[in-house]
This record gives C-alpha cells, structure tokens and sequence, in this order.
C-alpha cells in the first residue's frame, strides 16, 4: 500500500509542473493590487515559518540557533514585516 502511494506521488510530481514564486522587496513593499498584497503577507508567513523550523532543527541538532525567539511569544506576519521592514 505505501508503495503504491509513494509511486503515485513520484508519478505525480514528475509529470506536474512546479510554479515558484519570488517577491522582491520593492514588489512586496508597493503591490499592484490589494490581491498581490494578500499573497504577500502569505508568502511572509511562509518564510517566516521556514526560518522558524530550521532554527529549531540547528537547535534539536545541538548546534548553536540562527535567532533567538521569546519563548513565550508568537512571531506574527506583522511583526515579521516590520523587522524586515526596518532592517
């Protein structure tokens, strides 16, 4: 059973087509449209997330992290944007 779905997925992503997406900074900070602003806060958040789970895969691997985060604090997208923002 696992190897008929992993073939399928294989067998999937190799006839699909992969679509990346790169926003610059001038893009994200001035979008065309309130649509493009939306995904660029979605984008945020991914990188955000991204960056997140490999400072805690560094930490797990007892190496020392990329950032320090509050422990007791949530990194929202706004947050994010104004440290990106600013920095």
């Amino acid at each position: 059973m696992i190897r008929q779905v992993l073939s399928a997925a294989i067998a999937l992503c190799a006839t699909s087509d992969a679509n990346a997406a790169t926003v610059r900074f001038k893009q994200y900070t001035n979008p065309s449209s309130e649509e493009f602003r939306t995904f660029n806060k979605l984008y945020l958040d991914g990188v955000k997330e991204g960056l997140i789970d490999f400072n805690m895969s560094l930490k797990w691997d007892s190496r020392p992290p990329f950032f320090c985060l509050p422990s007791k604090l949530a990194q929202t997208v706004e947050q994010a944007e104004d440290i990106m923002v600013r920095k």
